[in-house]
């Protein structure tokens, strides 16, 4: 998120672009997340064929756990971890001390996580099960995506028509 956060916006652009960014993160970890279960069967039949293969190489088959893991989780950890600065970043205003507007936004993603745990382990999974809960999370975060990409896109909109309003 950094290289995208040193980009200037270019002209006719405002200050949205990490909104928007957020916004595509989103997506992503919704998306990976609904394919998750997908690669977790991909894995599962790859760790099979290796344990078939080689059963006494204890090497090998962690080897094959951490590629295997690494490869589902890559994307969406990712995606996550870069959620709260691009969101920093949408919310900052150049040339201000933004300490506590930031603080309060991370202090709402802690709570975020925190309800989201309890959530789910505790009132979705027995109430719903786990297929339908892992869907409602994903669901929930293209949701969020979609209306961050929006709301990014109404600002240039709108910046860029109260520009031209301005010019003339």
């Amino acid at each position: 998120s950094s290289r995208l956060l040193r980009r200037p916006p270019k002209a006719g652009q405002n200050y949205s672009l990490p909104l928007a960014a957020f916004g595509f993160a989103e997506i992503l970890v919704g998306v990976t997340g609904l394919l998750s279960p997908l690669l977790l069967d991909a894995a599962s039949f790859l760790y099979q064929a290796l344990h078939q293969a080689s059963p006494d190489s204890l090497g090998v088959l962690t080897v094959a756990r951490l590629v295997c893991s690494f490869a589902i989780l890559a994307v969406p950890t990712a995606m996550m971890g870069i959620t709260l600065p691009l969101l920093s970043a949408a919310v900052s205003t150049p040339g201000t001390a933004n300490g506590t507007g930031i603080s309060l936004l991370y202090a709402i993603n802690t709570l975020g996580a925190m309800t989201g745990t309890l959530l789910s382990g505790m009132i979705l999974i027995p109430a719903i099960g786990i297929q339908r809960s892992f869907l409602l999370a994903a669901a929930l975060n293209v949701i969020v995506g979609v209306i961050a990409i929006w709301i990014a896109r109404r600002d240039d909109v709108g910046l860029r028509n109260s520009d031209r309003g301005s010019i003339s």
